[in-house]
């Protein structure tokens, strides 16, 4: 399993960078590649699932943070 710390400071990173979420929205697998995010945390982002994301990190999960997931994927 992944560093929770570090997925969640990625998402706060697509949540305060514009450029950030562009790139992600185009090749979301390059973005996360590129920022060390494992395989495993990726499936639980690549779901969408704001319920499952937030179980996944736990008490790292920062405030709003899935919200701009979800954006993110669609």
């Amino acid at each position: 399993m992944g560093d929770k710390k570090h997925i969640a400071d990625f998402l706060i990173g697509l949540s305060q960078d514009p450029a950030k979420v562009e790139a992600f929205k185009q090749d979301p697998d390059g973005v996360m590649d590129a920022h060390g995010i494992s395989e495993e945390d990726q499936a639980v982002i690549r779901t969408g699932d704001h319920d499952q994301i937030h179980a996944h990190l736990g008490e790292d999960d920062p405030p709003g943070c899935v919200f701009v997931v979800g954006l993110a994927v669609l």
